[in-house]
């Protein structure tokens, strides 16, 4: 494959600068010549999966190439690289003929090929299931062509951070033709007119940035800072600059010395070319957001370094398969690192072990599965053995990750009880769990959703709060005794869950010594007192959509193990009503609203039905 070798001629447009063209934002990779017919690739040759569309309208519209009368000589161009996964007519070679590689879209591939190798590995389920992930089917199916060449006339470069500000802040509709300088006084103040009594003091007030308390300029095409020494920022708190043009972090620096009180500073979709590790001073600085800037993460640590009182980092989206070390963030308490391609559970013992101040940490939306691959051997172990090894590596016990508080988990593909048994000796004091059992497309009822929201309770001891839901102390009370009966109600999960490697002792017996040992029917020696100890009362009441509204509601004691479809034989029995009509719902007098019982099969305690609860009888009919 023949290579062409850029040219490096001074230019206003450089390499690695952000740039636009028709509303689509891109990042200069290269400057050349190019084969006038080169440039005139067409969204039409874009295959989809290896089907090649010749109809234009089928195809993303893409950026206009260049176009040039002799298609024999040679043109000078930009090369492209765009941050939309359908813009763009080739990536980076034209006909055999390698002019540059894409940098964002490559790390993509890479990111996505590293989880795939692990994944081959594993069942053919979860390998597919696998390859429906949305990244990877948008690398696949567009064939990585995100590039173009355009002329270096045809780019819009970016504007001022201080030209920003003054066009959203300072510019008054009533004039907007007035020039920047001629709003200026002696004393460097803004002064602007206005056409209706009252308006001179509003517009006053407002225009003055030394009031404001928040500075959003988010899609504002900023690539560079301007004279912000004209601007006076004491009271803002939050710096918005997310999708700009922004490609130098020097400019990220310059900018914030201007603003000595932002705790808050969000810089997503800003892809950086330029990462100069200077001083960064803004002590009050807490939070930071770096999301989709494809910034390799040691990167963003040494760029962060500086900030004292860093306390919240988000990297989001920036395709990273493995993730570093934090040591330099000495103050770090939340980090979140979703949309990612993390798969190895080693990694992330790495990662955590390395920030002992950590307290939250997110990594929703990657590949995690039930894989944990020692790097140095390349051997698989299990998550226990990988904790406990990078522990002891870093002359540490697992009690170091002990202080991990909360823990989000959903959006990746971990199908195993076995492993979130693991999790429980690992992260024992979590107090909240962000977590769903990937059912492989398999659509879970309420009353599955219910079972394992009821597992997770019991197994997670100091669980507070689980996919945003607090946990009342009457639903700890009735996960806790229903795990205690999953040993005959649900053999399997209980043989998983119970106890796992590194566990003092089984969760069944901890519970038991809360709540006493739970009598089983396959236990012999029973007696009448054991049975009636373990019923509960409910209150049937008929809905006022049948017939006779004047029908009493009726009290009874119940096995908690009462499936839901002999409690609706029961209901029929004792309300004479047509059995193929009864829908049943649940409520404890406090929920907002009735339940529904969708599962015949399952038992009533699954979903959570204790003493006291009412068992609402409505019609099909009406409910339907």
């Amino acid at each position: 494959m023949e290579t062409k070798t850029e040219l490096s001629d001074p230019s206003r447009v450089r390499i690695g600068q952000r740039i636009m063209y028709k509303n689509k934002v891109g990042t200069v990779r290269w400057r050349g010549m190019v084969m006038a017919s080169h440039c005139n690739v067409t969204a039409a040759k874009r295959a989809y999966g290896g089907v090649v569309h010749s109809d234009d309208t089928e195809t993303p519209a893409a950026p206009t190439d260049v176009n040039d009368d002799d298609e024999q000589d040679d043109v000078e161009v930009l090369g492209i690289e765009w941050d939309g996964w359908t813009t763009g007519t080739h990536n980076g070679t034209v006909e055999g003929i390698e002019y540059f590689k894409p940098y964002r879209v490559t790390l993509f591939t890479e990111a996505m090929a590293a989880v795939q190798k692990t994944y081959d590995k594993e069942d053919e389920e979860i390998r597919n299931y696998r390859m429906r992930d949305t990244m990877y089917a948008i690398l696949r199916n567009h064939g990585n062509f995100t590039c173009s060449f355009l002329k270096e006339d045809q780019v819009e470069c970016g504007v001022t951070m201080a030209e920003a500000i003054y066009d959203k802040y300072l510019v008054d509709t009533s004039d907007e033709t007035a020039e920047f300088e001629a709003h200026k006084s002696v004393n460097g103040k803004l002064h602007i007119g206005h056409a209706f009594v009252g308006r001179s003091k509003a517009v006053s007030f407002f225009s003055q940035t030394s009031n404001l308390l928040l500075l959003g300029l988010q899609d504002s095409r900023i690539d560079r800072v301007g004279d912000l020494a004209q601007f006076t920022f004491p009271k803002v708190r939050e710096v918005y600059l997310m999708n700009n043009l922004i490609s130098e972090w020097p400019v990220v620096v310059s900018a914030m010395e201007h603003f000595p009180s932002a705790h808050t500073l969000d810089v997503s979709g800003n892809v950086f070319t330029v990462t100069d590790n200077i001083p960064f001073e803004a002590p009050k600085l807490r939070t930071v957001s770096l999301n989709k800037t494809v910034l390799r993460f040691s990167d963003a640590v040494e760029m962060l370094k500086d900030l004292p009182n860093l306390s919240v980092l988000s990297l989001c989206g920036n395709a990273y398969a493995d993730l570093g070390c934090l040591s330099k963030l000495e103050h770090l308490i939340s980090l979140d690192v979703s949309d990612n391609s993390i798969w190895n559970w080693y990694s992330m013992f790495r990662c955590l072990i390395s920030a002992p101040t950590l307290r939250k940490f997110i990594i929703s939306n990657n590949s995690l599965c039930n894989i944990c691959v020692d790097p140095e051997t390349g051997n698989r172990i299990s998550l226990y053995q990988g904790a406990l090894s990078v522990a002891q590596l870093n002359q540490k016990t697992l009690e170091a990750f002990h202080e991990l508080e909360e823990l989000h988990l959903d959006g990746n593909y971990i199908y195993d009880w076995g492993t979130l048994s693991e999790l429980t000796v690992i992260f024992p004091n979590l107090k909240a769990l962000r977590f769903k059992l990937c059912l492989m497309n398999v659509e879970a009822s309420d009353a599955t959703l219910g079972l394992h929201r009821q597992v997770l309770i019991a197994i997670f001891p100091r669980l507070e709060i689980l996919n945003g839901s607090y946990i009342s102390k009457g639903e700890r009370l009735n996960a806790e005794r229903y795990y205690l009966r999953l040993a005959t109600v649900e053999k399997q999960i209980f043989a998983k869950v119970n106890h796992p490697k590194g566990l003092a002792e089984p969760h069944s017996r901890r519970l038991e010594q809360i709540h006493g040992r739970r009598e089983t029917g396959e236990e012999k020696g029973s007696s009448a007192y054991h049975l009636d100890a373990r019923m509960i009362q409910v209150t049937m009441i008929p809905d006022g959509n049948y017939d006779n509204d004047r029908i009493e509601p009726i009290s009874r004691r119940l096995p908690p193990s009462t499936s839901v479809r002999d409690l609706k034989s029961l209901c029929s029995k004792l309300f004479n009503l047509e059995l193929s009509d009864i829908v049943l719902a649940y409520n404890n007098g406090k929920m907002p609203i009735c339940e529904r019982m969708d599962d015949d099969d399952v038992e009533i305690q699954t979903y959570g039905i204790s003493d006291g609860y009412n068992i609402r009888i409505q019609s099909r009919r009406t409910v339907l």
